[in-house]
């Protein structure tokens, strides 16, 4: 079944509530643990000397509704691919959910850049978004909901960058769907806390800051069942926790780069009434 064009707006990292082991241990200051943190650049770390391939598996007593994994502020090279598995049983077990060695390109880690987006003589043939962009790498892959009791991440690389791997945070999580999806209008930008300083000779100093993603959603129509289910998701979230955010699972090319990826809630959370059984809300997010 193909999947939706709508919005995918997670809340819950599934990791979270997961007991997580990986083939190589992690450094002991860049434990694994952190790529559930949800405080931006404390990343965990493996030292691959040796090594080409990292596995990282999850796995709880409870069964868990899963519809995306998302990596987010790796340093990962183009060369390296990303297997994710989930299971119907705990440890590895039971029935193979979902293979993403079973979806064409669902492997590579970089956004490619589509033919109609190059330009001709400038741009090489293969080439990516992310090495020569200032914001964050990820990766993600949306799938249809399955609900299994533990996952596998494989991490296949060829050529480690300095010699090690590097994850600020990863997500597995269940992603909700609007019925209505959000308006024609909503914006989707790239926020640069670069500095800028007038020099003496009429020249231009600058600071070099991060560059992180923005969005504005609106939603010119929640029926009430939604705008209730939608504000529930809010609430739970609150303004201080990350939640998962990925516009268009079949986005390609700088849509998917510039939109996909985990932030934080800067709105407040409410809605207008604008008819009956009828409601008009906004979400405004800011890269974590």
């Amino acid at each position: 079944m193909a999947l939706s064009s709508k919005l995918l707006f997670g809340w819950r990292n599934v990791l979270a509530h997961m007991t997580l082991s990986s083939s190589i241990a992690a450094e002991t200051l860049h434990p694994l643990a952190n790529i559930v943190n949800q405080t931006k650049r404390r990343p965990a770390r493996w030292d691959m000397t040796g090594e080409t391939t990292l596995t990282i598996t999850g796995t709880t007593s409870e069964l868990e509704a899963i519809t995306a994994i998302m990596i987010k502020g790796h340093n990962l090279a183009s060369d390296a691919t990303v297997r994710f598995r989930v299971y119907a049983e705990e440890s590895q077990g039971g029935a193979v959910l979902y293979d993403s060695d079973d979806v064409d390109g669902a492997d590579v880690i970089y956004t490619i850049r589509p033919w109609g987006e190059m330009i001709a003589g400038v741009d090489p043939w293969g080439s990516y978004y992310d090495p020569d962009s200032r914001l964050d790498k990820v990766y993600c892959q949306a799938l249809e909901t399955v609900q299994g009791k533990s996952i596998r991440i494989d991490l296949t690389v060829p050529s480690p960058v300095a010699g090690f791997v590097e994850l600020d945070k990863v997500a597995v999580f269940f992603g909700w769907t609007p019925k209505h999806n959000f308006d024609w209008g909503s914006s989707f930008a790239t926020r640069n806390f670069t500095e800028q300083t007038e020099t003496v000779s009429g020249g231009v100093w600058a600071a070099a800051r991060p560059t992180i993603r923005t969005m504005d959603l609106d939603f010119g129509l929640m029926e009430d069942q939604e705008r209730n289910r939608f504000m529930g998701i809010l609430d739970q979230s609150g303004m201080s926790n990350d939640v998962y955010v990925i516009p268009d699972p079949n986005a390609v090319g700088y849509a998917k780069f510039l939109g996909a990826s985990i932030y934080r809630r800067q709105n407040d959370a409410g809605y207008e009434l604008v008819m009956f059984d009828g409601s008009a809300m906004s979400a405004s997010l800011r890269e974590n």
